[in-house]
């Protein structure tokens, strides 16, 4: 009897869909950047491209967003270093790798843990805020951060999340470049912006 009844258990786990979360990917049209200064100048190295899982509640299916509550089941962001580029060429590109330690760790990582809707800010168009904690590995050292990301649902197969996080890279063991002999150096504290258009 008691086999049998873990038979049954296991059956109905098998059928039961395993899908309580929905993925989706990186899609056109997102963007991202970091944005910084030095003693000279402030400069921008774009991001090319952005990897990583993203997986949303079943929730996130509703006809209208949620008011409250958690959306995220799993995210995790990841940066390839040798995708960011400099419209200042590779002499910068290649400051910017070796300080990021790009050879022992290929990619910056943001890895979700919390989430939390804070507000609808427009309910016929599903624009909301979502606060969100989470891990963010740079150069092979993690630091726990938290943003407010202004998030849409735009159609059925498409969400939209817009934000920005300020690091500071001595917190992560980044030496700043430094260029001309160290007459020019770059600010330790650097901005990451990002407009992700995620679909199914």
């Amino acid at each position: 009897m008691k086999k049998t009844f873990l038979i049954y258990v296991f059956f109905i786990y098998l059928i039961s869909p395993a899908a309580a979360q929905v993925e989706y990917k990186v899609g056109e049209g997102s963007t991202m950047s970091i944005t910084g200064t030095s003693t000279i100048h402030d400069w921008t190295s774009k991001v090319n491209e952005v990897n990583g899982t993203y997986l949303f509640k079943e929730n996130i299916n509703q006809k209208k967003i949620a008011r409250s509550g958690s959306i995220v089941e799993s995210v995790k962001m990841e940066i390839p270093v040798l995708s960011i580029e400099s419209p200042r060429g590779a002499t910068m590109d290649n400051k910017t790798y070796n300080a990021l330690k790009s050879e022992e760790h290929p990619n910056i990582i943001f890895e979700i843990t919390q989430d939390e809707i804070k507000n609808i800010t427009d309910s016929r168009s599903d624009k909301f805020q979502l606060d969100v904690t989470g891990n963010l590995t740079i150069a092979g050292f993690t630091r726990e951060i938290s943003l407010t990301l202004d998030g849409q649902k735009v159609d059925e197969k498409t969400l939209k999340f817009k934000g920005s996080f300020p690091v500071d890279m001595v917190t992560y063991k980044v030496e700043p470049p430094t260029a001309m002999f160290g007459q020019i150096k770059t600010g330790k504290d650097v901005s990451i912006d990002f407009e992700l258009t995620l679909v199914r």
